[in-house]
């Protein structure tokens, strides 16, 4: 079983990945969410062991996302967790700095489904995972 965490503070974004994950992955998925960065933080701690890998929004209130990030990848007993950015900020030098900090992927909304199944086949086919085609 998957455990798949979704960080964004629009529960209606939350809503539509958790529904296009669904058409993409066979096997039965478990979804933690949060919709702030501090949310996240705690909810990591707390179910980190079982977590797959993370859909984060950068732009949140409390605590942003690419913070979130740089705390968690601070953090070494959090490496083996992918996470991927989704998000509406698609300026190269912003993906960058992403990706430096830590992410694994980058996703920018709006999005479609073959648009997530691209991002994440490379990212999940590490752990074995191989998501269903939606085209």
């Amino acid at each position: 079983m998957l455990h798949v965490m979704l960080v964004d503070d629009s529960v209606t974004i939350r809503r539509v990945m958790k529904n296009v994950l669904k058409r993409l992955i066979a096997e039965e998925v478990t979804y933690i969410e949060a919709g702030t960065g501090v949310e996240a933080l705690a909810a990591l701690k707390e179910h980190y062991e079982h977590i797959s890998f993370i859909l984060l929004d950068v732009n949140m209130p409390e605590m942003n996302g690419d913070v979130f990030l740089e705390k968690m990848r601070a953090d070494s007993k959090y490496n083996n967790i992918r996470v991927v950015m989704v998000t509406t900020e698609a300026e190269k030098k912003t993906v960058v700095r992403i990706m430096k900090i830590g992410a694994n992927g980058y996703i920018v909304k709006p999005f479609t489904p073959q648009t997530m199944r691209r991002s994440l086949q490379p990212i999940l086919g590490r752990i074995g995972i191989e998501l269903q085609d939606v085209s």
